[in-house]
């Protein structure tokens, strides 16, 4: 109003990340187990995440179901384990 015209405002990716759905105060814990080879054979997470003061039921998965499906990533680990705290 003060200046008498439209004002726009867009967020960089940095600041988008840290602020949309998907970013979330997250802290995670991981302990891994190897075999003679060195190779990682299992590991666990154990993940503490603020998931906001409103249940937008976005942020939840995220940090749950999805989460989960993406902890193996590329590699061959056969033994995984996650525990999420929201």
């Amino acid at each position: 109003r003060a200046l008498g015209r439209p004002v726009r405002w867009m967020s960089e990716r940095t600041e988008a990340m840290l602020t949309d759905n998907g970013g979330r105060d997250l802290l995670s814990w991981a302990e891994f187990a190897f075999d003679e080879n060195h190779k990682i054979t299992a590991y666990r997470v154990d993940t503490r995440c603020n998931l906001g003061a409103y249940n937008s039921q976005f942020g939840q998965p995220i940090q749950s179901q999805l989460f989960s499906k993406v902890l193996m990533g590329v590699y061959d680990v056969q033994d995984t384990y996650l525990h999420v705290e929201g």
